[in-house]
């Protein structure tokens, strides 16, 4: 009986303990709970990242319950060619969570149920963590330090401020001390349910956010430094490995996927990531964030990191807490034996959360007595270590650094308790309840953020017309743009994809993780858009004649019906300020129909579309073949005399629309590159027929059956059986043009910002302003000599340019490559000059061009290997510099009805 009774009242305590952090949830996040279904936390004039979590959960719902397609692919964003969410901020568990309550009650309930759900089983994690450590220490007021604890860690400053960027996945950091306890007990404790639920909560972590990996990953290295006697046995090696492997069982079906996206995505991970940006100030960690209710500045701090003028490098994410820090200090001091694991922990990960270089108050770079210096950090080392570089966020470290705080705290806070406890004669209970109230409201409120900004998750009323007219077609939004962790292409509203949910129709922009560069390049190489996301940011639009000439057939193959310019946020540039330039080029450039909506600044237009043709074909190696074509192709070039483009991967994506279903016949028009190639055409993912290719320009043609074709956007995919380089296959040709002259070195020259020129693959040009000039031995391809004229400057070096040309003994090779404007103090002698070299192009003609010349010493005008052009100019005798991987060329695809 005293055993149930023990049960129920400890059972009674986790329901209290739960509904007081919900309780605290609920009054910290005001005024949420009063705007509970249609408010999210964010800050509207920031990056609108809450309504990408938003749509995750419409997203999700609507994949699997409504399409029956892969949630983690869609192409209702980045329309028609798609993108994977495989690296996306899906926050795949929150959403699952949340499905319930979408049901019932709507989206931004659901999302604000997934928020409240993180804060209140953070504190809840984090209280029995800390109650765990407490254990061998204190008794009484056990309970009492550990529900501060995890108050702290789950109301810390650096959560608010996530949430009021909208940045839900790192609210939701509930899993990490429930990993961290069992963990821990893994280690310390021989049952193997410790090693299965250690395993269990990092697998829910990253089904969160996969960055936790990493951070989790790094604690337990730091903690196992400190056990280390007690890992290197075989009972724990065996716990060990039996978390690892339950966590990769758990998390296997979005594991498999991730290292798919890894390997074969090309994505790239530019530079530093903003990690140089994102992270914590060593002045951030003293200066309560501007979301203090007593140091309000939130939407001034926003504007002014977005000019590039803030205090520090970033919004201020991790301030510790004077009170926090105090205790934490005490602890620290008091019990050090017991808990150095947690105070270096904090060290360690501060540390780490400060990014790449030390920054104070906002500086990097310092002046010591004249000598300009910075000093470097360990996440240094992480940017070079394979996945954990991944994390290009330091702030994010501050996760850590508030964990260990909070066990900090909570040993300080049980041990004044216990020290007042001593004296009860003169110290009474509700002076001891006194103090344990003040120091919790004292950390409360120094991390408070009061009230927590929130922004308007309703939708317009437009969208819900629209979404009633039947049939699967395709809004275009305004403002126009596409987001990823790097960059951002257009002015990207993410409100346009959350009210997706509503109309539930295809829309070209989108916000996500990471992206193949290529799906920013196809939009921006449509003429329209790209006119259009130029006149968002500040710029003017080419050729409107043309965009207006070409809109109607974009129109009909996107099958574009309503254009929608939704309203700007104030003060949210550039669209703010662009706004009323995009809706002008919309009135002169889109064939646009009725005004069929004007209110509360959101305007909408029908579109009138253009028949498609019966008779579709597409011209590659022009222009109008841009929309048609997807991965895998490259530059508009002349092949075999025929406008075409290269197929530079085994596979390459055309798109084609269709209004009708029936059998269609598709004729390519094709040139293999190599005799041994294969070519098999696949249409909508369902092989249609393989081809042995021919040699030279020939027609492949096959009938595509109704049964494999859909209304809108089709997919047809030509693989290939095999690619190869030029360089590695083609004959070299060390001919020197027409000169008759064999050059016995491979010369390579690239005229443009750097005057290039390799003899033999290295760099033999002085590489300076001017004409560069290399002579060379035609018997053994040595460098006789190598100079520079900076015919750009100085008229003098003109002289001097056509006296060393007339030195040079006759049948040497010269290679010549321009840096700069060189024609600017270009003479008549030393225009002449070239002449001898075998040269014909006079520069002054075209003084903006470049010039390059393989030429040989008096040799015949005009018979030397010479070009000019705009922009960089490359040339080269000897191995094809050519280092693309080619499979075919493609001439033209024509699809008709049979």
């Amino acid at each position: 009986m005293n055993y149930e009774l023990r049960i129920t009242n400890y059972a009674l305590r986790q329901v209290l303990i739960l509904g007081l952090y919900l309780a605290l949830t609920l009054a910290l996040t005001y005024p949420l709970v009063a705007q509970f279904g249609d408010h999210v936390p964010g800050t509207a004039t920031w990056s609108l990242d809450e309504y990408t979590l938003l749509w995750n959960n419409w997203w999700f719902k609507h994949a699997i319950f409504d399409l029956g397609v892969n949630p983690l692919h869609t192409d209702f964003l980045y329309y028609p060619i798609g993108t994977s969410l495989v690296f996306y901020m899906y926050t795949l568990l929150h959403v699952i969570i949340g499905l319930p309550i979408q049901f019932a009650f709507g989206i931004p309930a659901a999302s604000n149920s997934e928020v409240v759900f993180a804060f209140v089983v953070t504190g809840y994690g984090a209280y029995l963590l800390i109650r765990y450590l407490l254990r061998e220490h204190f008794s009484e007021w056990r309970d009492a330090a550990a529900f501060v604890g995890g108050a702290v860690f789950a109301f810390s400053s650096n959560r608010f401020v996530y949430a009021s960027l909208g940045h839900y996945n790192m609210v939701g950091m509930e899993w990490v001390p429930l990993f961290v306890l069992f963990f821990i007990k893994t280690i310390h404790e021989t049952r193997i349910k410790n090693a299965l639920l250690a395993g269990l909560f990092l697998a829910l972590a990253l089904y969160l956010e996969m960055t936790y990996g990493v951070l989790l990953f790094l604690f337990a290295l730091v903690y196992l430094s400190f056990v280390w006697r007690v890992v290197f046995t075989r009972a724990t090696i065996t716990r060990l490995s039996t978390l690892s492997a339950t966590a990769i069982i758990l998390f296997l079906p979005l594991l498999i996927p991730t290292l798919g996206e890894i390997f074969s995505s090309g994505y790239t991970f530019p530079g530093w990531g903003s990690s140089d940006k994102l992270l914590v100030d060593l002045f951030g960690f003293f200066a309560p964030t501007s979301l203090h209710p007593l140091n309000r500045f939130w939407v001034e701090e926003l504007d002014q990191v977005r000019q590039g003028i803030a205090r520090f490098s970033d919004v201020n994410t991790v301030f510790l807490g004077y009170v926090t820090s105090a205790l934490a200090l005490l602890a620290a001091i008091r019990f050090w034996k017991t808990l150095r694991a947690w105070a270096i922990s904090a060290s360690t990960f501060a540390i780490l959360s400060m990014g790449p270089l030390l920054h104070i108050n906002g500086t990097s770079r310092f002046d010591l007595d004249g000598l300009q210096v910075t000093f470097p950090l360990p996440f240094l080392i992480l940017h070079y270590l394979p996945i954990i570089k991944e994390n290009r966020t330091p702030n994010r470290f501050g996760v850590l650094v508030m964990l260990a705080l909070a066990v900090l705290v909570a040993f300080a806070i049980a041990w004044i308790l216990a020290r007042l406890s001593r004296f009860t004669i003169y110290v009474s209970r509700f002076a001891r309840i006194t103090v344990y109230g003040s120091l919790l409201t004292a950390l409360l409120f120094e991390h408070a953020a009061l009230p927590l900004p929130l922004t308007d998750a309703r939708v317009p009323d437009l969208y819900a017309q629209i979404a009633r007219e039947p049939g699967d077609f395709t809004v275009l939004t305004l403002p126009l743009g596409w987001r990823n962790s790097f960059g951002q292409q257009g002015s990207e509203d993410t409100r346009v994809q959350y009210y997706q949910s509503v109309h539930r129709k295809r829309i070209f922009p989108g916000n996500i993780n990471r992206n193949p560069p290529f799906q920013f390049e196809y939009f921006d190489r449509i003429p329209v858009f790209h006119s259009i996301t130029e006149i968002e940011f500040y710029r003017a639009a080419n050729d409107l004649a043309r965009d207006k000439l070409i809109a109607p057939a974009l129109m009909t193959f996107f099958d574009i019906r309503y254009v929608v310019i939704n309203p700007a946020v104030p003060g949210r540039v550039p669209y703010s300020d662009t706004r009323a330039a995009v809706i002008e080029y919309v009135q002169n450039v889109l064939p646009l129909g009725e005004k069929i909506f004007d209110r509360d600044g959101t305007i909408a237009y029908r579109v009138n579309q253009a028949r498609l043709p019966a008779r579709q074909k597409i011209a590659f190696g022009t222009e109008s073949a841009r929309p048609y074509q997807g991965e895998g192709w490259d530059r508009d070039e002349m092949i075999a005399d025929a406008p075409a483009q290269w197929a530079n991967r085994r596979d390459a994506r055309a798109m084609f629309p269709l209004r009708e279903i029936a059998d269609y016949e598709i004729t390519l028009r094709a040139l293999p590159f190599d005799s041994a190639q294969t070519l098999e055409l696949i249409v909508n993912d369902l092989p249609i027929q393989k081809f042995e290719m021919q040699l030279g320009w020939d027609d492949y043609r096959v009938t595509v059956p109704a049964r494999f074709l859909k209304l809108g956007i089709n997919h047809l995919v030509l693989q290939f059986s095999n690619v190869a380089r030029p360089r590695d296959v083609l004959p070299a040709n060390f001919a020197i043009g027409k000169t008759g002259i064999t050059s016995p070195v491979e010369i390579v020259v690239n005229a443009g910002e750097t005057g290039s020129i390799k003899i033999g693959g290295k760099e033999a040009s002085p590489q300076k302003r001017g004409y560069n000039v290399v002579v060379i031995d035609p018997a053994n391809g040595a460098i006789i000599s190598a100079r520079a004229f900076d015919t750009v400057n100085d008229r003098a070096e003109s002289r001097a340019f056509t006296d060393f040309i007339a030195q040079i003994p006759n049948g040497h090779i010269v290679a010549i490559a321009s840096q700069d404007a060189v024609a600017a103090n270009l003479g008549d002698r030393a225009a002449l000059a070239f002449r001898d070299l075998g040269g014909q192009i006079d520069l002054r003609q075209n003084p903006t061009r470049t010039h390059a010349l393989i030429g040989v010493k008096s040799a015949t005008p005009g018979s030397a290997l010479e070009q000019s052009q705009d922009g960089a100019t490359f040339i080269w005798v000897g191995k094809s510099q050519d280092t693309r991987t080619l499979a075919a060329a493609v001439s033209g695809i024509v699809i008709e009805k049979k």
